[in-house]
């Protein structure tokens, strides 16, 4: 029987977001007591905790979260030890080399890195100075030939970025990018399988994502 793991975030009132977006708050609209039944208002970005960018994230025209095939929210996958590079800064296509000796990529699989930046999700301190993808690393993944890219902090940009690089060179060929990931260390340098399929936002930029890894 496959095993099934959570690699997602929470989404909970109040959550520390980028200056240029809203924290999340959930309102009870509706109580047992009063109506019989039990509902929320829900008010948040699309880019909220664990989320799927689509290329129209920086892509002129391009696809949206509900334009997207089904089958480019399961695919096959492997989680990168990047935790030695957990201080900061950019990282480059010699950390992703070192984290990938041994370990076999194929054209089409999605690539998750593990920096432990996500032990500090839900605190105002996650938002700043954490790791993000270099120019060359973005370069390096483009070569891989994967479909997707995932991330345990923030974005994959920097905060102080204007020009977002990594962000349009991926999504600008077509690879997929998850932000805000969690329990990446329990598959770690092995092979799963990975699903993320985001909510059917019509002409949306992005949508929260339940990820989880299934192993086999």
């Amino acid at each position: 029987m496959a095993t099934i793991l959570d690699l997602s975030q929470p989404i909970r009132p109040g959550l520390p977001a980028f200056p240029i977006y809203i924290r999340p708050f959930i309102l009870s609209w509706t109580s047992i007591d009063t109506h019989g039944f039990r509902s929320e208002i829900v008010h948040m970005v699309t880019h909220t905790s664990t989320h799927l960018d689509a290329p129209a994230h920086f892509i002129d025209r391009g696809e949206t979260v509900d334009e997207l095939s089904l089958e480019r929210f399961m695919v096959d996958a492997v989680a990168l030890d990047l935790s030695f590079r957990s201080s900061g800064g950019a990282l480059t296509s010699e950390d992703l080399a070192k984290a990938l000796k041994g370990l076999e990529v194929r054209v089409g699989d999605a690539i998750l890195i593990y920096t432990g930046w996500n032990e500090k999700f839900g605190s105002q301190s996650y938002l700043e100075g954490y790791p993000w993808l270099g120019v060359d690393a973005v370069e390096m993944l483009i070569s891989l030939g994967i479909s997707l890219v995932g991330v345990d902090t923030p974005s994959v940009d920097s905060l102080e970025s204007r020009d977002f690089p990594a962000h349009r060179n991926l999504l600008g060929r077509g690879i997929l990018i998850i932000e805000n990931l969690g329990n990446l260390r329990p598959v770690l340098n092995r092979r799963f399988k990975l699903a993320c399929f985001p909510l059917k936002i019509a002409n949306a930029s992005a949508s929260p994502v339940r990820a989880v890894a299934i192993l086999e």
